[in-house]
């Protein structure tokens, strides 16, 4: 095999913190990488990552990177970030953002009984005991 040089289309280190995935496992967020045998050569070794494969990123066609993920998704999610995209839900399950009305509105349609398992679920039996110490740290004199 030829030599080749690493050449990322991103930077990342060494110290680059982990981030939890949707099953709680922690895991270090891969690069993109512009050449293909430097991608080979980069797979990741940690167990805990056995479960990425190779995915090349495309632009009209054109290879323009390569990333160890899960699948194709999560190297179009790394490209976006690259980009600066970032996304957030919008609305709830049942539609619109939730508000504090439409949560007074749905404890108004509970039954008293309902509403009293809610908030005893919820909210402490005993009120929080009163603090016993200033900013400082002493308390009073």
């Amino acid at each position: 095999m030829s030599e080749t040089t690493n050449t990322p289309a991103t930077e990342t280190t060494s110290e680059t913190p982990k981030a939890k995935d949707n099953r709680g496992v922690k895991r270090t967020p891969q690069p993109l990488i512009a050449d293909l045998e430097a991608a080979k050569a980069a797979k990741p070794s940690d167990p805990i990552e056995k479960d990425r494969k190779l995915s090349k990123l495309m632009k009209g066609g054109e290879v323009i990177a390569y990333h160890w993920g899960r699948g194709p998704w999560e190297t179009l999610l790394e490209a976006a970030k690259k980009d600066g995209y970032t996304s957030e839900l919008l609305e709830s399950k049942t539609g619109g953002p939730i508000t504090k009305d439409k949560i007074a509105s749905a404890l108004d349609r509970m039954d008293d009984a309902e509403r009293a398992i809610l908030l005893q679920k919820y909210l402490p039996t005993t009120p929080a005991p009163a603090p016993t110490t200033t900013k400082g740290g002493k308390g009073r004199k």
